[in-house]
């Protein structure tokens, strides 16, 4: 779902721009993996654009982090 959405690189990761359709979704997934992944640093923005997606971690997790929310 988040693989294919427009993203760009911030310091320890990544943003992604989501539909609001895709909110909901983005948005359990998140959930999700911040009570399995704690380090998570996760930023949203909604407005009538859509979802503004940021998920930063410590470099040691990156690698992690892209293949939860990148796939």
């Amino acid at each position: 779902m988040l693989g294919d959405a427009p993203r760009e690189a911030v310091d320890g990761g990544f943003g992604l721009d989501l539909s609001v359709e895709a909110a909901g979704e983005a948005m359990a997934l998140v959930l999700d993996e911040q009570q399995n992944c704690p380090f998570l640093s996760v930023r949203v923005e909604l407005n009538t654009s859509g979802l503004q997606l940021e998920v930063s971690a410590p470099s040691e997790a990156q690698q992690s982090v892209e293949l939860i929310f990148l796939r």
